[in-house]
């Protein structure tokens, strides 16, 4: 719906089953759950094919483009990575992916971050 210059979206309501966050992160093989408003498992990214800005954003805007995400699920995501990159390469994603605008590759197992 647009009203004057802003475009205002009415997202629906979702029930989510708490009991079960939405995104989770497994340590073991660097991989992040996403899990839709139902709970089924929807997609896991696997941080070790995600080296580069690009993959990262691909990434972002696949999710962001599905009807079920929610930009609370979003906030989840996007908290993850941040949490994710400091926890196993000792910085943040800007710090890692790119500091200062430019563009890096990230090796999640040679750590180049730290």
């Amino acid at each position: 719906m647009e009203t004057g210059n802003f475009w205002v979206w009415k997202l629906p309501k979702m029930e989510t089953k708490k009991e079960q966050p939405m995104v989770t992160f497994d340590k073991r093989n660097l991989t992040i759950e996403v899990r839709n408003h139902n709970g089924r498992h929807v997609y896991e990214i696997d941080l070790e094919r995600c080296t580069t800005p690009a993959m990262l954003l691909d990434w972002i805007f696949q999710l962001h483009s599905k009807t079920w995400m929610t930009p609370e699920m979003m906030d989840e995501f996007l908290s993850i990575i941040e949490d994710v990159c400091r926890e196993v390469l000792g910085k943040s994603v800007q710090g890692c992916f790119c500091p200062f605008g430019q563009s890096r590759t990230v090796d999640w197992e040679k750590n180049p971050c730290a």
